[in-house]
């Protein structure tokens, strides 16, 4: 059976996560591209002096600087997008495992998986938390069986207390017994979280 994949809807699924992101990128774009202005500005003019104060060379270079900055601009809206959509990697996954956990929460489902894309960021934390829900649900199932034992020998202790006004030697026995195993598999809970 082939494994069906969702398809991308949207690509800005935490809206402050990836602009951020993308922010972030374009401002280092920026000061790159502010410090090459300077650093040919500043060069130019230390090389050149004499030619740097004629009128054909200045406009050559001022035309330079408004095609360079023309050219940023456009390569850092380019840089946006692209960074939009591999930031999506990390948002999507991220967005999906926060209602998947929520929905966890909200309900006390521990059946619910994360399931992401291959390609996805944070599929190894997603997969760490599908085994420590599938444990956790292993644990409570454990104790809910514990549970169970313990609730049918009290059952037959009370049944034991109430049928006879006096207990022989044997019920004792038989009552002592069940107490002892009761406090010793209580000892031994098969579900232990440090709290």
């Amino acid at each position: 059976m082939d494994k069906i994949t969702p398809v991308r809807k949207k690509i800005l699924i935490n809206k402050r996560f990836q602009l951020k992101y993308a922010l972030i990128i374009v401002c280092i774009l920026l000061a790159m591209v502010a410090l090459f202005e300077w650093d040919f500005y500043y060069t130019m003019k230390t090389i050149l002096p004499k030619a740097f104060a004629k009128d054909i060379i200045k406009e050559d270079i001022l035309f330079f600087h408004i095609l360079l900055l023309v050219k940023s601009f456009i390569f850092m809206v380019l840089v946006v997008f692209i960074s939009l959509f591999f930031s999506h990697r990390i948002a999507g996954p991220a967005y999906r495992i926060q209602k998947v956990l929520s929905t966890m929460i909200e309900e006390g489902d521990l059946t619910k998986q994360f399931h992401l894309r291959e390609k996805d960021e944070l599929k190894e934390l997603a997969d760490a938390l599908n085994t420590m829900t599938s444990n956790l649900r292993l644990k409570l199932l454990s104790d809910e069986q514990f549970r169970e034992k313990t609730r049918t020998q009290m059952t037959e202790m009370m049944q034991i207390l109430k049928a006879k006004e006096t207990l022989t030697t044997e019920d004792k026995k038989k009552l002592i017994s069940k107490a002892e195993s009761l406090t010793t598999d209580s000892l031994f809970s098969p579900v232990s979280f440090k709290i």
